[in-house]
């Protein structure tokens, strides 16, 4: 979404607006009558049976319609203001002529906006508040599925390779090796009982050992059985951690163990891993496990290799990581291994790339979502991952009593440090042609590199608030992914908090106009992409790192 299309929501506000307040001059007579006329056109008087009618609206619309009235409706409902305001919602709701279906929607914005304006700067901080909640509510109650993914696999079913036709080798790594793959339209994953029980122990501890992989695993099959969320460990059930989908998270489909094959290639590429059954210097075992995931066509780093993107897409990328990394700290998770390599790419044509974190290997979690680790000797040092773009609060933890490692903002740092590279520069914590790199133990902030000219000044500041040495100067992946925001949807030249309820409340109404049938700008291509960040934003948006961003972001 450009600049274009949020001048056009502005215009359209704008009108609202300057409807609500018509609305606001008439007197409470006209009120009476209007609102009693218009209760009755949108069915919320009790008319006579013969007249009755039922009134067909899309979701979105009435997501639009249940967010306008709970959030416009205020405290004092008996004063005239509120009561015209009221009125000037439902004269707009109810007006749902094809040419104008529009008009709820941007009712909402601008009322909504009017009425905010006119408090104090505390009371506008608190109706953005009651705002944010209200649009968090709405945005989740309608947010898709993951596209692609209900058709891919039966939810709850028992796979197992033989379900599977594997393709040609896709990709290699120290610890998997990547195959195209397809599902067989007869495949039923039967399993005798008696090689059931005699690998079921073997499965649970493959699990065990590769808990950190599946972590983002929709369910778990061993031996044919779908463990869902829970986890044997010998005589105890515990539960594993589960992630929930997000646009820029892996899709793991489903993972189960079974019996390993001998590929045509399997010998040429990665003998040692095979048992001694097939190979009789191997070290593999004879069962493994497999991830089903949907396939992506190339990584970042592949991608960088022939793609240069704008200054714009080049946001939007960075938003996304932020917006991955956010999600999995608010799930209790840091990825510690984020690199080029690991983040696939799906193409959109022309529009932005979506990107996605993959390879939990290196990953910490734990049930309690605490993102703390104890170091209290060397011998208990859990540090693994990325040590290039290790953060420099990680890379020079030392051990003792009471000392810990704190992983709340590590990944945030290794995103300032991959916005060079999506930027088209030279990652500075890597080798470079020279010899040179930047180690993350002893760097100086004033040791970073400038960031190409043509870069947004705000959006440069924002990279090198990423890599600061300090976390407690680094933002939080959510305050970060706001700020970026603020810059990619036209936010950047805001001045106080009430302009940020209007801005605030365009996105939202842009967004959901996106979400109705028919709802697209004439002549613009609606980027799906650009979509889905908005929403993921309108999903989680909360005050107080709202406010932290615009703040942040004014003197950044």
């Amino acid at each position: 979404m450009g600049k274009e299309r949020l001048m056009g929501v502005k215009n359209l506000v704008e009108r609202a607006v300057q409807l609500a307040r018509g609305v606001a001059q008439g007197s409470r007579q006209t009120l009476h009558t209007i609102r009693h006329r218009v209760e009755q056109r949108a069915g919320l008087h009790q008319a006579p049976a013969r007249h009755s009618q039922a009134i067909t609206v899309s979701t979105a619309q009435q997501q639009a319609s249940s967010l306008f009235t709970r959030v416009l409706l205020p405290k004092q409902i008996n004063s005239l203001a509120a009561t015209l305001r009221r009125s000037a919602a439902l004269r707009l709701l109810a007006y749902r002529s094809p040419a104008h279906n529009q008009i709820p929607i941007f009712a909402f914005v601008g009322l909504a906006y009017a009425s905010a304006v006119s408090g104090s700067e505390t009371e506008t901080e608190e109706h953005c508040d009651s705002l944010c909640k209200d649009i968090r509510a709405i945005f989740h109650s309608f947010t898709p599925k993951l596209r692609g993914s209900p058709s891919l696999l039966k939810t709850g079913k028992q796979y197992k390779l033989e379900d599977f036709k594997l393709g040609d080798c896709v990709g290699q790594g120290c610890n998997a090796v990547v195959y195209e793959a397809s599902l067989k339209e007869d495949g039923k994953g039967n399993v005798e009982e008696t090689e059931e029980q005699e690998q079921h122990g073997v499965s649970q501890t493959i699990l065990r050992e590769m808990r950190r992989e599946v972590v983002p695993a929709r369910h778990v099959t061993v031996n044919g059985r779908v463990m869902g969320r829970d986890w044997e460990n010998g005589n105890r059930v515990k539960k594993k951690k589960r992630l929930p989908p997000h646009p820029n998270i892996i899709e793991m489909l489903t993972v189960f163990t079974d019996t390993v094959p001998l590929l045509p290639d399997a010998m040429q590429n990665y003998p040692a891993a095979l048992p001694p059954r097939f190979n009789p210097e191997g070290f593999g075992r004879n069962m493994t496990l497999f991830i089903v995931m949907k396939r992506y066509p190339v990584t970042l780093k592949e991608y960088l290799e022939t793609n240069t993107p704008s200054s714009r897409v080049a946001m939007a990328m960075v938003a996304q990581l932020l917006e991955g990394v956010s999600h999995l700290v608010d799930h209790g998770i840091a990825h510690r291994d984020l690199k080029n390599d690991n983040i696939l790419v799906e193409l959109h044509g022309d529009g932005c790339p979506r990107l996605i974190l993959t390879d939990f290997g290196c990953c910490l979690y734990d049930n309690n979502n605490s993102l703390q680790v104890p170091f209290p000797h060397p011998e208990l040092d859990t540090r693994d991952g990325n040590s290039a773009l290790m953060a420099p609060e990680v890379a020079t933890a030392t051990p003792g009593p009471g000392s810990c490692v704190d992983y709340t903002k590590s990944d945030v740092f290794a995103v300032g440090a991959l916005a060079y590279e999506i930027l088209g520069m030279h990652n500075p914590f890597y080798s470079s042609e020279a010899g040179t790199r930047l180690n993350t133990c002893t760097f100086r902030e004033a040791d970073l590199p400038p960031l190409p000219g043509t870069v947004d000044e705000k959006f440069c500041n924002i990279i090198k608030l990423l890599l600061k040495r300090d976390p407690r100067q680094r933002p939080s992946a959510r305050v970060a992914a706001n700020m970026v925001h603020l810059l990619l949807w036209d936010g950047g030249h805001l001045t106080s908090s009430k302009d940020l309820i209007g801005w605030l409340m365009q996105l939202s109404a842009v967004t959901l106009l996106e979400k109705v049938k028919g709802h697209k700008a004439r002549g613009q291509k609606s980027d799906e992409v650009e979509h889905l960040l908005r929403r993921e934003f309108l999903c989680n948006v909360t005050v107080e790192e709202l406010m932290e961003a615009f703040y942040l972001f004014r003197f950044c």
